[in-house]
């Protein structure tokens, strides 16, 4: 099927020194590359420049930890917040969970004289521009401690911080305050570096800025606090003057006082959380509706695909036909019997109406589908994103037959003309565009809307576009000239849909909640533009509405989790239909006026029959639980995967068929080792356990407590009888595999152990931490040495056992073994490493980066040999087949590239994952690949 898309993702990063200028200069590339994409259909990776700090101790890479500060810091600002282009700010405050399309905001108490009138705005789309801004809803107050919780609803995908240890700050330890400044000292978003001067003040943490004239201004409280690591480990709340102190609040403070929802959608432990973890947290991803613009770092355009004829794909595990995300739109075609879905997964679903069977599945978006029609002869289908793109798909084929480009940003609304021959979009840009269908040429562009325009509808006789926006009007436009012919007007709404009668004379509206707790359906004239009656029932916002053909019933779908029904002469509460968790968004009523379908973000779809109320099918969604890790046994038999729904899967390597699934940890599986003869699984989780499987039954053999925090890795010896795990608690222990029994804890590391390794002679334990790396003698547990200067995220050793390699989120170290000594350090990548693989003859590195390449480097020297170009996004995987011949990398393009080590050129392109490709692995015998994806699947190839 063809794929076709454009999107825009410039990045805004500014300073008041030289690290700002640095960084403007960066963004600029960056917004260069993006505009040329779009016109070209083609982008190259980002450039960035990488910066040495002047400071001891300053990570080398403070480009990306001002990045991540820009991405999880909001602003907050009052309700009368726009004077022309400007805004009064608030304060800041800072991203710390998700669920569903609720982000948790932690920012200052002191900020808020009431609650009401507040909003939180982003930035991540246009350097310099404002992003969203969406209304705030209070969790809880802290007066105590200066700390709120506060609320907003987006289907966008933002980056959520990462909850550090702040108990282990010392005096003279770095730390960045980051915020939006008040309006009469705005310069954009101010990064400041700072020292720690008294970490343990009670609950407070106070800090000096380092950087010459730089000071913490007013309107960052609220602001992030973080460590070198990129943890949050403080909210900034008071005012610095002139060569004074900052003073900020410890997040572990704020930790003891958390309420159990705020709790739960906590990121813990594992800076730079991968945008896979949803999240996400989401976190399956939540895109397409109302508040969406593209969310991958990387621009997704036209792939050259170059597949080798020798590979081929022999399997797909765990395939599934529902959609993976949440239902953000629903419509029904004209003769009742298919129902079309789009969804935050990407892609739209055609189901059979009566037998509830998937007919067909259309891939082709980026980013989240908010809004499909059905053309009045059923034949085309009609989808709206949040890759700021139209698509245009022939239903019984399912092809896709255009894409139409030129919004600004999420597309939120599309509608088809009666005859066929026009579509009306509308978008977050607040622009309203009539397109041609059958050219996708656009004819006209209508402004007058000053926000978001939620929603479009077209008059029966395809004379007149009614428009529904978040600044609170519905207007009415003439479809043949484009001129507004009548703006309708209610002091506190936010439009969220529109619908018109069947015979044009009626126009109604769902309206969200606000300072005014208006979450109504209103009733209004078409020709006056009177208000002809306001339908009061639901608690909160109404995302959507439709009239039935015969003029006599109102359905509306709310977040209030309910659908009622309505009479439309009267106004009367007919029905209340329960039976959706979470937010209804769409609702379509039937051409025969018979059924209800729904769609809402508790991952289903319902039938109802409108008569009766009476429920009549779910559509199940399948939560999107992604395929994290991948292993092969040694007898090449049988793979393992690891999975964020807590369970791993044990898979027959020549069917594909699933042999077991090994359930009963209650928390995300981090790590798990397979024993040398292929007999045992170890794996390591977040629920603070081990757990010993027995490979061939899938039966639990033990589990091993005594970690007080999450086990982030495992390792089992070469001589199959020790397991070793290290964990947030710090501590690396050491296990009896064969009795579970605990042999000994080591203790010295002050940050998390995100690693273990263990030496091909099985004597030495190599530790990875965020404070250092440290080479231990397994048989007496002490330390041999201690390598300073860079905190890892994973070690490993090299199979002569003579050179630990280390990777950092920017770069890649190797040492000595025997004398602890640095031999090199591989910093060539622009961003963060992800992923490195040595090959078997200890000779080469090859690693993955953010920045879209692959490296190689020389072992021995840690000389760059090459750098390998060609995936359209984040390298995520790397693996080097047994042979030492072949690369193999999977991406956040979807795909996996195969490449030859020898001369690093691309060998073929791997094409079939519909989502983000995690892990690969190649099977010992070299003869398959493996591959695990967001998608949920885990494919075979053969390279035979």
């Amino acid at each position: 099927m063809a794929v076709n898309g454009n999107f825009i993702n410039p990045k805004t990063i500014t300073m008041k020194n030289i690290i700002k200028l640095t960084i403007i200069l960066t963004t600029f590339t960056l917004v260069s590359c993006g505009k040329k994409a779009v016109q070209n259909q083609q982008l190259s990776p980002p450039e960035q420049s990488t910066l040495t700090a002047t400071k001891s101790g300053t990570p080398k890479n403070i480009i990306a930890l001002n990045r991540l500060a820009e991405q999880i810091v909001v602003e907050i600002v009052s309700e009368n917040f726009l004077i022309g282009d400007k805004y009064i700010t608030e304060a800041s405050g800072v991203i710390i969970g998700k669920k569903n399309s609720t982000y948790y905001v932690l920012t200052a108490n002191h900020i808020f004289d009431s609650d009401d009138g507040l909003f939180v705005v982003t930035r991540s789309e246009k350097p310099g521009k404002r992003g969203e801004e969406l209304p705030l809803k209070f969790i809880k107050r802290y007066p105590n401690e200066d700390l709120a919780v506060v609320a907003f609803a987006s289907l966008t995908d933002y980056e959520v911080a990462v909850v550090g240890e702040a108990s282990l700050l010392d005096d003279e330890d770095g730390v960045y305050v980051g915020g939006w400044p008040g309006a009469d000292d705005r310069e954009g978003f101010q990064f400041t570096p700072a020292q720690v001067t008294n970490p343990r003040a009670g609950n407070n943490l106070n800090y000096q800025p380092t950087v010459p004239g730089e000071d913490v201004s007013e309107g960052m409280s609220g602001g992030a606090v973080l460590n070198e690591a990129g943890q949050l480990v403080g909210i900034h709340v008071g005012l610095v003057e002139e060569g004074g102190d900052g003073d900020g609040v410890l997040i572990s403070t704020f930790l003891r006082m958390v309420s159990e929802e705020v709790e739960e959608v906590l990121v813990r432990g594992t800076p730079f959380a991968s945008k896979s973890q949803e999240r996400e947290n989401e976190i399956p991803k939540n895109y397409g509706n109302a508040t969406s613009f593209p969310t991958k770092k990387a621009v997704l355009t036209r792939h050259s695909i170059s597949t080798a004829t020798n590979i081929s794909e022999v399997s797909t595990f765990n395939k599934t036909s529902l959609h993976t995300d949440n239902v953000w739109s629903v419509a029904i075609s004209p003769d009742g019997q298919t129902i079309v879905t789009g969804s935050g997964d990407n892609t739209i679903k055609v189901w059979d109406m009566v037998t509830g069977n998937l007919k067909a599945t259309l891939i082709g978006h980026h980013s989240g589908v908010g809004s499909v029609a059905i053309s009045p002869d059923g034949k085309t289908i009609v989808s709206g994103s949040s890759d700021w793109t139209i698509k245009v798909w022939d239903l019984a084929t399912g092809n896709l037959k255009a894409t139409l480009t030129g919004h600004g940003s999420g597309v939120f609304s599309v509608a088809i003309s009666p005859d066929g021959q026009t579509i009306v979009s509308s978008s977050r840009d607040e622009t309203i565009k009539v397109w041609d269908l059958a050219t996708g040429s656009l004819k006209t562009t209508l402004t007058g809307h000053r926000w978001s325009v939620m929603s479009v509808a077209i008059s029966p006789d395809g004379q007149t576009i009614v428009s529904g926006g978040w600044d609170g009007t519905i207007k009415v436009w003439d479809m043949v000239t484009g001129n507004l012919k009548t703006t309708l007007t209610h002091l506190g709404s936010y439009v969220y849909s529109v619908a018109i009668s069947p015979d044009g004379q009626t126009i109604v509206s769902g309206n969200s909640d606000s300072e005014y707790d208006d979450s109504t359906i209103k009733v209004w004239d078409m020709a006056t533009g009177e208000l002809k009656a306001t339908l009061s029932g639901h608690s909160s916002g109404v995302g959507s509405v439709a009239i039935s053909s015969d003029e006599q019933t109102i359905v509306s779908g709310s977040y209030d989790s309910t659908i009622k029904v309505w009479d439309m002469a009267t106004g009367n509460l007919k029905a209340t239909l329960s039976g959706h968790s979470d937010d209804v968004y769409s609702v379509a009523i039937s051409p025969d006026g018979q059924a209800i379908v729904s769609g809402s973000i508790d991952n289903t779809i319902k039938v109802w029959d409108l008569a009766t109320g009476n429920l009549k099918a779910t559509f199940t969604i399948v939560n999107k639980k992604w395929v994290e890790s991948i292993a092969i046994t040694p007898d090449r038999q049988t793979i393992v995967s690891g999975s964020s729904d807590n369970t791993i899967k044990v898979w027959d390597m020549a069917t594909g068929n699933l042999k077991a699934t090994l359930s009963g940890h209650s928390d995300d599986v981090n790590s798990f080792a397979i024993s040398p003869d292929g007999q045992t699984i170890v794996s390591g989780s977040d629920d603070k356990t081990i757990k010993v499987w027995d490979l061939a039954t899938g039966n639990l053999k033990a589990s091993l407590i005594g970690h007080h925090y999450n086990v982030k890795s495992v390792a089992i010896t070469p001589d199959g009888q020790t397991i070793v795990s290290g964990s947030d608690d710090k501590t690396i222990k050491v296990w009896d595999l064969a009795t579970g029994n605990l042999k000994a804890i080591l203790t010295g590391h002050r940050y998390s152990v995100m690693s273990v390794a263990i030496s091909p002679d099985g004597q030495t334990i190599v530790s990875g931490s965020w404070d250092n790396i440290k080479v231990w003698d397994l048989a007496t547990g002490k330390i041999k040495s201690t390598l300073s200067g860079h905190g890892s995220r994973s070690v490993v050793i090299s199979p002569d056992g003579k050179t630990i390699v280390s990777r950092s989120l920017y770069e890649i170290k190797m040492w000595d073994m025997a004398t602890g000594n640095l031999k090199a350090t591989l910093s060539d990548h622009n961003d963060d490493v992800n992923s490195f693989a040595i090959s078997p003859d200890g000779q080469t590195i090859v690693s993955g980066s953010d920045d879209w390449s692959l490296k190689m480097w020389d072992i021995a020297t840690g000389n760059l040999k090459a750098t390998l170009t060609g995936h359209g996004d984040d390298v995520k995987s790397v693996a080097i087949s047994p042979d030492g011949q072949v690369i193999v990398s999977g991406s956040w393009d979807n795909t996996i590239k195969v490449w030859d080590l020898a001369t690093g050129k691309l060998k073929s392109t791997l094409t079939g994952h519909t989502s983000d490709v995690m892990s690969v692995a190649i099977s010992p015998d070299g003869q398959n690949i493996v591959s695990g994806s967001s998608d949920n699947t885990i494919r075979v190839w053969s390279s035979r």
